[in-house]
């Protein structure tokens, strides 16, 4: 498949939009949520399966529409009751399943004796937060510097692209993606994955020069451990309003993490772009690896040649 990408990077217009599709249109075999789009199907039900730390065969079996398996009627319920609870504490969202799973399948009814109050440990005076100015600078810097990034107005990349979902074998192929300033490019592959991995294929790219033009609003916020290495969050605003958490290497400046979260009917379903194997190519680092995670995929794409 070849899909163009201009994520983050038009300015949204006023058109007029077709009626979503519902779930119940699309998936004769809805029972609940029936009056979702039928495109927030999936979100909604890796939101469950995030929570409960399970795949989709949990529920499902080798046909999704079938009923054989007891725990789809068990879901169904769950799904009521938690819908339910929620509207009890004024409907915004807030009792989920993760509010009681927490990536268990059975939650424990039982509280822990290491959990009681006493046990907690002091809190620990927090260094103070870099800058934002600092932060951007030494982000810009990092990635070879505003002259060397000019100068690079159009990159593609190849190599192999990789899917885990946990309940098929792991699959791979073969992926070349193109991206030009100021925001435009396109993926060509074969190989079948959720368009969303792709996130990062453009973005990644134009990010260093229009960062603050991407993100009318920054704001440094904390600290975080990411994959051993300590960064630096800033909660980065889009034009559109949407909230990218994005994490900078203390020691090297580069960008490490993209993290978001998508709005469901069932909660917040979280993903998260790492980014690693940073090489210079033509004065500009370059991440050899882009992977997007997310509680029914992880996708990842292994750069190989870059032009």
């Amino acid at each position: 498949m070849k899909l163009v990408l201009s994520a983050l990077l038009i300015v949204s217009q006023t058109v007029s939009q077709p009626v979503p599709q519902t779930a119940a249109e699309r998936y004769k075999s809805i029972r609940v949520l029936k009056e979702i789009p039928s495109s927030d199907v999936i979100p909604v039900m890796s939101v469950i399966a995030g929570s409960l730390g399970v795949t989709c065969s949990h529920c499902h079996g080798a046909e999704f529409v079938s009923d054989d398996n007891p725990n789809k009627a068990k879901a169904r319920q769950m799904i009521e009751m938690t819908r339910r609870v929620d509207q009890e504490f004024g409907g915004k969202g807030l009792i989920t399943c993760n509010t009681c799973h927490q990536g268990r399948a059975i939650p424990p009814a039982v509280p822990l004796v290491q959990n009681a109050g006493w046990n907690r440990p002091p809190a620990v005076t927090a260094l103070a937060l870099p800058l934002l100015d600092s932060v951007i600078e030494r982000y810009v810097t990092a990635m070879g510097g505003r002259t060397a990034l000019a100068r690079m107005t159009t990159r593609t990349i190849a190599g192999s692209v990789t899917r885990m979902n946990g309940r098929t074998p792991p699959g791979s192929g073969e992926f070349a993606a193109t991206a030009s300033f100021p925001g435009s490019g396109s993926v060509d592959t074969a190989f079948s994955y959720p368009p969303e991995a792709e996130g990062e294929m453009v973005l990644s790219f134009v990010r260093p020069l229009r960062v603050r033009e991407l993100y009318p609003k920054l704001e440094v916020t904390r600290r975080e451990r990411v994959n051993g290495k300590d960064a630096v969050a800033v909660a980065a605003t889009t034009t559109r309003g949407a909230i990218h958490t994005l994490f900078f290497d203390e020691a090297s400046g580069l960008l490490l993490r993209r993290y978001s979260e998508k709005t469901t009917a069932l909660g917040q379903l979280p993903e998260e772009f790492d980014f690693d194997d940073y090489r210079e190519v033509n004065g500009v680092q370059v991440p050899h690896l882009i992977r997007w995670s997310r509680a029914d995929y992880q996708v990842t794409f292994t750069v190989a040649n870059v032009k």
